[in-house]
């Protein structure tokens, strides 16, 4: 059996590890394409002058997984680096611009409220009590049972001064829209820490590879031989390289709305409806950022790794200082720092950020998918994933499963079924009714290409 990686990011790195440790499978039966030019996906970083730089915004990774952590240091040794990032708010009351801790803990809480409860020392109790008068305020003057948009779910459970000063106009920033127009499941909860400790992240082990990711995801493919620059759209059934028909098994780590815009273009089942742009009803939206890395002559510009910007006099979410990540380069005089901005995705654009609204579109996709595609990572999945939940859904994916190779050498092959059962219950918890759904969009075709062939016996060709 020959199987196809389509992406050379963290999660098909974790499924390499798997096909060759695991099962067995023969390195020269496994073939890699990578879209860029490098490997790592978007946890991808590059030296620059010494300074080891995250291209497409920090990653730090964190997890409290025992078997994730003991998999992560198989391929490189990590620092003891520990995320505490610190939020600047522009107050345009006073003119003044004020800095806070994250995540809100009683540092950020010390700040906010030692003025405005005038009492002489800021203890946890009396900012729970602040807190929850200020949730009582607000509900008073807006009524509501349930939490109808982001802005009442985000106070319901932090209060206006959090909000107004930490929440509001970074989220709006984000999602490019206001927090009364976003869906309130965007924030599901916001842990208060009443404790004084700004370590953003609760779990045991944290930390960056002391070599950068590059190198680490590099390690987990072992030197195996990376077609790089290799759009397997393209031409993905005749390519000598990756066309498809030359493998069993497929996995694809990009977006799955793009594919199957390749798949029905290909086929032309549904030739009438296809056109320059694609089916416009399967396409998935995102949010996407643009990056904006500039040098200083300085060996600190910041003081810290992360800052975040909550207020909406500048266009960036945050600011990133490399050297930060890894202590390389302090004593020197230069340093790189990159700013984030949100923007609307447009076709072409990175892709990072999913939307919740468009889950129920992304799983009639999959019904149209060919079975031999198995989609992998970020945009496979669309899902937003941390990278130790990248590497636990890849070393616990059940749709992978193991048979005997009737060759009598011994040696396993790798048999996958459509979905596991995490996809099955995710299928079942996303769309009611799944072959109701996708028989009702067989009949939506049927219907649309009959109005444009004029001819009714189509029904076996578009099955």
């Amino acid at each position: 059996m020959k199987y196809l990686l389509v992406g050379a990011g963290l999660y098909n790195a974790v499924i390499y590890q798997r096909l060759v440790h695991e099962f067995n499978v023969y390195p020269l039966d496994i073939t890699i394409i990578e879209n860029r030019s490098h490997v790592g996906g978007n946890c991808y970083t590059e030296n620059v002058d010494g300074i080891t730089v995250h291209k497409y915004g920090a990653h730090i990774f964190h997890t409290s997984d025992e078997e994730v952590w003991k998999f992560a240091n198989r391929f490189g040794s990590f620092n003891n680096f520990v995320n505490s990032p610190i939020a600047v708010y522009f107050n345009e009351k006073t003119g003044q611009s004020e800095t806070y801790n994250l995540p809100f803990n009683m540092n950020t809480f010390v700040r906010l409220f030692e003025r405005e409860l005038a009492v002489k020392r800021v203890t946890p109790n009396i900012v729970k009590e602040a807190i929850q008068c200020e949730i009582a305020a607000y509900k008073l003057s807006h009524p509501f049972d349930t939490p109808r948009n982001l802005e009442e779910q985000a106070i319901s459970l932090v209060g206006t001064t959090l909000y107004e000063k930490l929440i509001k106009h970074y989220t709006e920033k984000q999602w490019g829209r206001p927090c009364t127009e976003l869906d309130p499941s965007i924030i599901k909860r916001l842990p208060l820490r009443f404790t004084y400790d700004n370590n953003y992240f609760n779990d045991v082990h944290q930390g960056i590879p002391e070599e950068g990711y590059t190198k680490w995801i590099e390690n987990m493919f072992e030197g195996h031989d990376i077609h790089f620059d290799e759009n397997f759209l393209s031409d993905m059934y005749r390519h000598e390289v990756h066309g498809m028909d030359k493998f069993d098994q497929v996995f694809y780590s990009g977006d799955v709305s793009k594919l199957l815009n390749a798949v029905m273009n290909y086929d032309k089942l549904v030739a009438g409806m296809v056109h320059e742009d694609g089916l416009d009803d399967f396409w998935l939206d995102w949010r996407s950022l643009q990056f904006v890395e500039k040098e200083y002559p300085t060996e600190n510009w910041q003081g810290n790794a992360v800052v975040n910007y909550t207020s909406g006099e500048v266009g960036y979410t945050r600011s990133i200082e490399h050297k930060f990540f890894n202590r390389e380069k302090m004593d020197d005089g230069k340093t790189i720092v990159t700013f984030e901005y949100p923007v609307k995705y447009r076709l072409g654009d990175e892709q990072y950020y999913p939307l919740a609204s468009e889950k129920e579109k992304y799983w009639k996709i999959l019904g149209y998918l060919p079975k031999k595609i198995v989609p992998t990572g970020r945009l496979g999945l669309y899902e937003y994933m941390d990278m130790d939940d990248v590497i636990a859904a890849a070393l616990s994916d059940t749709r992978i499963q193991v048979e005997q190779v009737e060759s009598g050498s011994g040696n396993f092959c790798v048999k996958f079924t459509d979905y596991s059962d995490n996809f099955q219950q995710r299928i079942i918890n996303n769309v009611t009714d799944k072959n109701a759904a996708v028989m009702k969009l067989l009949e939506d075709i049927r219907g649309q290409v009959k109005d444009i062939v004029g001819v009714d016996k189509i029904d076996k060709k578009v099955d």
